[in-house]
C-alpha cells in the first residue's frame, strides 16, 4: 500500500522531472514522442485486460450460455456489446 501511494503522490512531479532531462539533451518531439507511445501503451493495455467496473445489482442474474472469460467476451465488454444485452433485461 505504501508503495502504491508513493507512486501515485509522486507521478504528477516525476515525468516532468524525468522529460526535463530529456528535452535538454534531446529536444521537445523526443519527448513528445516517447510519452504518447507511453499512453499509447497503457490504453492498450488497459483495453486487453481491464475489466468492466459497472455492476448493476438492480438487475437479476440470467443464466449466461456463453462464458465470460476470452477474447470475444472481452472485445464485447470493450465495445458495448455487453452493456446493451444488460439492458434488455432493466
Amino acid at each position: 500500500l505504501n508503495l502504491w501511494t508513493m507512486g501515485f503522490i509522486i507521478s504528477p512531479f516525476l515525468s516532468p522531472f524525468a522529460f526535463g532531462f530529456l528535452v535538454a539533451r534531446a529536444s521537445w518531439r523526443w519527448s513528445y514522442g516517447i510519452g504518447s507511445m507511453y499512453s499509447a501503451v497503457v490504453v492498450l493495455l488497459i483495453a486487453l485486460f481491464g475489466e468492466e467496473t459497472i455492476y448493476d445489482r438492480t438487475v437479476v442474474p440470467i443464466p449466461s450460455r456463453r462464458p465470460t472469460t476470452g477474447r470475444r467476451y472481452r472485445v464485447e465488454t470493450l465495445v458495448g456489446i455487453t452493456g446493451v444485452k444488460m439492458s434488455k433485461y432493466r
